[in-house]
């Protein structure tokens, strides 16, 4: 047993390694003009260790890249055999058999009358002359042929496929047959239109009949489906949830509460005063300055609702802000007493953003045309904003309240474009916003359990909408200004009411004005 047999299982280059040691060790042993230490000897046999594994390493990859190249080019050889084989194959199928020693095909030999072309519908096809190989080729063939790169093939398998694919015919289009070159023309006929053997268009023999059927089985699906919402007598209602509903609202007057109170007819018996607001050019005589003064009014109100619109705009970007300041308040926590103090820096990055934010949108907190600001002005400004020195849940607060208002603004904004729009000038339009407020919505106390169950079955997000907005009406947000049991229940009617009341119902000034006060109207007014 030798020297690497004791050492075990060793790789071949660590076995030429140690084998430039040991020769190395024993030069360093022999006799030498220049002795030289042990650790000389021992160092120069390392150094002869690595040489001579490094060297081994070398050879092995060059073996191994040498052993790669052969696979590949065998990998190379059989795959040249296979595509020989397979271009064999399909040119045996395209020529017929016993071609395979002939030449490869081209379309110098492949004469365009081998491919069958497309006759007449209805018959066989045909070929303009005899097929090379003894057989036309098929299309499978010519596609294996073309897949093989056969050369030529790719040609002729688009000429095939040309000649013998059907021609889409589009009803009102002219198109050229194929075979014969003539253009043809496909008439458009309607439902129920066909052409009769002498080429004139008639309509279809019980076509009327049929058709009218299905528009009655139509009409009666409709009008059964539409029974169970009987406008007419609400006490024919179908039960909702197995809960009768006989004697409840009708189903318009439930969309009506979800889109909010609508307008009553100018009726003594359903009055309420419905008045379109005066314009500022009323009151003028002469056409010519009653057309100016409407142009300057409409510029003018449409310059408030840019002033508007800006505003909208602006509330909008902080929102946004906001909504980032209170994203990063959910994973950072504020209002600490460090952060109370204030003259401490922080190395929180969310802190740092928020620190931002609120810097940024000091400028916003400060009144319009206030002028310059004082050290306390500005921390006024910022102790109306979140902050890092607030808790969470009032950084919350405030960003929720400043939500409440932007869209009172937006609903203000649209408002007020629509009353530009029917009016040509915004006089009235904030007090006719107010009224809308105040009407806006619906009271959910009000409603049965039937009603609200079928409202928010029907149209949920309405039904959220109706009493969000029942909830900001300003008498729900300021008592003070709900108007006492006597005021909310008398009625007023004006003068131009009882005009325009008079004018509709065809009656004189004085039968409306009887009519009113016996139905409890107070007359007064313009």
């Amino acid at each position: 047993m030798g020297l690497l047999d004791t050492l075990g299982n060793l790789t071949p280059e660590q076995t030429q390694g140690l084998l430039g040691f040991s020769a190395s060790m024993l030069q360093a042993g022999g006799p030498s003009l220049k002795p030289t230490s042990f650790g000389q000897a021992f160092g120069n046999s390392i150094l002869g260790f690595q040489n001579a594994y490094d060297a081994a390493i070398d050879k092995k990859q060059e073996r191994d890249m040498l052993n790669e190249r052969m696979q590949m080019l065998k990998l190379q050889e059989q795959r040249a055999q296979q595509q020989f084989e397979i271009r064999r194959d399909a040119y045996g199928q395209l020529m017929g058999k016993g071609t395979e020693a002939q030449p490869q095909p081209s379309v110098a030999n492949i004469q365009l009358g081998s491919v069958p072309m497309q006759s007449r519908p209805g018959q066989p096809l045909i070929s303009n002359g005899s097929p090379v190989g003894g057989s036309a080729p098929s299309l499978n063939a010519l596609r294996a042929a073309a897949i093989a790169d056969v050369p030529g093939a790719k040609e002729l398998f688009e000429i095939y496929k040309y000649e013998n694919e059907p021609q889409k015919l589009e009803s009102g289009s002219t198109y050229r047959d194929r075979l014969t070159g003539v253009e043809r023309y496909m008439p458009k006929l309607d439902n129920g239109i066909t052409v009769g053997p002498d080429g004139v268009a008639a309509v279809m023999p019980g076509y009327d009949k049929s058709n009218a059927q299905i528009k009655g089985a139509e009409t009666a699906a409709q009008e059964e489906s539409k029974a169970k919402y009987d406008l007419v007598n609400p006490s024919s209602y179908p039960s909702i949830g197995g809960v009768p509903v006989n004697g409840s609202i009708s189903r318009l007057n439930l969309l009506n509460q979800l889109k909010g109170p609508a307008a009553p007819a100018s009726t003594p018996d359903t009055y309420q005063p419905v008045a379109k607001p005066a314009a500022p050019w009323d009151r003028v005589v002469s056409p010519a300055e009653r057309d100016q003064v409407r142009a300057r009014t409409y510029d003018a109100s449409r310059k408030a609702l840019d002033d508007l619109r800006a505003e909208v705009s602006k509330g909008r970007e902080v929102m946004t802000d906001l909504n980032r300041f209170g994203a990063l308040n959910q994973n950072t926590g504020t209002g600490g007493l460090v952060d109370r103090i204030g003259f401490l820096p922080t190395v929180d990055s969310d802190k740092r953003e928020m620190d931002a934010i609120q810097a940024r949108l000091a400028p916003s907190a400060r009144p319009a045309g206030s002028g310059s600001s004082s050290d306390k002005d500005m921390a006024l400004f910022l102790s109306a904003l979140p902050g890092t020195d607030k808790p969470g849940d009032v950084n919350k607060a405030i960003r929720v309240q400043f939500e409440k208002k932007l869209k009172d603004k937006e609903s203000e904004l649209r408002f007020k474009e629509q009353y530009l729009i029917d009016n040509g000038h915004l006089d009235g339009a904030d007090k006719a916003y107010e009224q809308s407020r105040e009407t806006a919505g619906f009271d959910p106390s009000k409603l049965t359990p039937e009603q609200r169950a079928y409202m928010q079955r029907e149209n949920p997000k309405a039904y959220a909408d109706g009493i969000e907005a029942f909830n900001n009406r300003p008498s729900r947000q300021n008592p003070s200004l709900q108007p006492s049991t006597a005021q909310a229940n008398q009625k007023v009617a004006t003068l131009a009411d009882i005009v325009a009341t008079a004018r509709a119902s065809g009656k004189t000034t004085a039968q409306v004005t009887a009519d009113l006060k016996a139905q409890g109207y107070k007359i007064g007014g313009k």
